[in-house]
């Protein structure tokens, strides 16, 4: 009888946590956009490699806390992410990233795409790749347009190159952006944008 207990309690152990990071129910689509209500919807899209380039849509429901989420960067260099995000106006909370990869941020590499309307409290973004990091709270590397984004009390903390406190290189436009946040990297630190590689900041500036 113990034995089944144990069994049973298991199994009810193993669904639960397969469910946390389970895909939303809707197909991401710009008519039907994964609605983001806790960090285990970002948690569950990081993982998956075969969606990132196909334009998924997201739209952030209320302010979700990211602590003690084990989260890793959405998009590489061998998989870029495109993604249209809106957040609506709420908060990411105490996102914490650590990776010796680089690329780091909610976005590692964000090739096109849109990010919209949100905003980050306590992020520490910690990347220890000793050459081209590209590290940044919402994106270590993109060519996104990002509008309306803000960043408050953060960190970015790298030992390598392309740091910024928004973003670590950009070929896209940044406009009506707030960063607050303590960077530090080897080359090619900024407050918003560590390198501006043909992209455009508008009305924007940094603190910090």
């Amino acid at each position: 009888m113990k034995h089944f207990k144990l069994t049973a309690l298991l199994v009810l152990l193993t669904a639960a946590l397969g469910s946390v990071y389970a895909q939303p129910a809707v197909t991401g689509t710009v008519s039907d956009p994964y609605r983001v209500t806790s960090i285990n919807d970002l948690v569950w899209f990081s993982t998956q490699t075969s969606l990132w380039g196909e334009r998924k849509y997201f739209i952030q429901m209320n302010d979700i806390d990211a602590k003690d989420a084990a989260f890793t960067s959405t998009g590489s260099a061998a998989h870029p992410a495109v993604v249209n995000y809106d957040g609506q106006g709420f908060y990411i909370n105490n996102l914490t990233i650590n990776s010796d990869q680089p690329m780091s941020g909610l976005f590692g590499y964000l090739e096109s795409g849109s990010v919209q309307n949100l905003k980050f409290y306590k992020a520490a973004i910690n990347n220890t790749s000793v050459t081209d990091a590209f590290a940044g709270v919402l994106a270590g590397k993109t060519g996104a347009s990002i509008f309306n984004c803000h960043v408050y009390e953060s960190t970015v903390n790298t030992t390598g190159d392309y740091v910024g406190g928004l973003v670590g290189s950009t070929t896209g436009s940044i406009q009506q952006c707030y960063v607050w946040t303590y960077s530090t990297g080897r080359n090619y630190v900024g407050g918003i944008a560590g390198v501006l590689d043909g992209g455009n900041i508008f009305l924007s500036y940094p603190a910090g």
